[in-house]
């Protein structure tokens, strides 16, 4: 059963939503935006209504670490939308809630027309999975980054997984069902057989014990149920990454994903279902440089079938 969309968790952002008049996409889009940082701002012990430019900046910045320019934009966009109309007087069309705008003279990302795309190199992914040790969190290390690599997970999605989710078919096939998602739709993600490996190995650790997919370690975890936060996740890639003089963001394995999947001769229909993009533009600007390089190869892979036939 699909679960019912997102609802905002504050209740200052469901009186800024419905008073947007945006499209029903726009409130989906920032209501996944705004709760997330309901979130952040409640880790640094404030409310959305108390945050500070400091914890804006701060919180942008990360983001920018984490995904694309251009969806890190639109958290920007949709910050400052809100806190203009947090600052702005009740006779003005606002909700009189600030006497100042934490948002103010913060610039956003710059989002090239023709993005210059990083994707991850597959000898530097090897490098990575390599270097974890073979304790729990270093082979929960090791299949979060190849979840990350071979089925494009986006980092923020990790956290969320349960045990229950992960579903084994049988004959080398596995999947994901992730609940929840950046665009409020569910989906199946399939695992990949070398990430099944990954799998196996950890949970020989871990256990079968329900909860969290992926567990931090007890005395560095504030959650209950030992559930990672999306930082600490970044946070190991990036102490990783250091090591090995490498430079492996999350949203750089979901990139080297996708553009491998072209190459291997994947379409772009599925690559968005299994991607979870809400629209079909994404993967294009996504990939660029990628696809186009991708879409070559194919080309002259269908010219040499044709002059083998005519060979024939």
């Amino acid at each position: 059963m699909r679960p019912a969309p997102q609802q905002p968790t504050d209740p200052v952002v469901a009186e800024f939503l419905a008073e947007t008049g945006w499209s029903r996409g726009n409130i989906t889009n920032a209501t996944s935006i705004l709760n997330r940082w309901a979130r952040y701002c409640s880790e640094r012990g404030v409310t959305v209504v108390e945050a500070s430019r400091a914890d804006c900046v701060a919180y942008l910045d990360a983001r920018r670490d984490a995904v694309a320019a251009a969806t890190a934009r639109v958290d920007w966009r949709t910050l400052k939308a809100f806190y203009a109309w947090a600052a702005r007087a009740v006779a003005d069309g606002g909700a009189g809630e600030r006497d100042d705008d934490p948002m103010r003279r913060i610039k956003g990302p710059k989002v090239p027309t023709r993005p210059a795309t990083k994707a991850a190199k597959p000898d530097a992914v090897a490098a990575l999975e390599r270097c974890f040790d073979q304790t729990e969190l270093g082979r929960r290390n090791a299949a979060m980054v190849s979840l990350m690599w071979r089925s494009g997970l986006r980092v923020g999605e990790l956290p969320q997984l349960d045990l229950a989710d992960y579903q084994p078919l049988g004959n080398d096939r596995a999947v994901l069902a992730i609940d929840e998602t950046k665009t409020d739709e569910p989906r199946v993600v399939p695992v990949h057989y070398e990430t099944q490996r990954y799998l196996a190995r950890y949970l020989r650790k871990r256990g079968n014990a329900p909860g969290p997919l992926f567990r931090g370690e007890p005395s560095r975890t504030r959650d209950a149920a030992g559930r990672l936060r999306t930082k600490a996740i970044q946070d190991v890639l990036r102490r990783a990454s250091a090591r090995l003089g490498v430079h492996v963001a999350p949203h750089q394995l979901r990139r080297g994903f996708t553009a491998q999947y072209l190459r291997d001769g994947g379409d772009v229909l599925s690559l968005e279902i299994i991607g979870g993009w809400a629209d079909h533009r994404m993967p294009r600007r996504y990939l660029a440089d990628e696809e186009a390089a991708a879409a070559i190869d194919r080309y002259f892979d269908v010219a040499d079938g044709r002059r083998r036939l005519r060979s024939i």
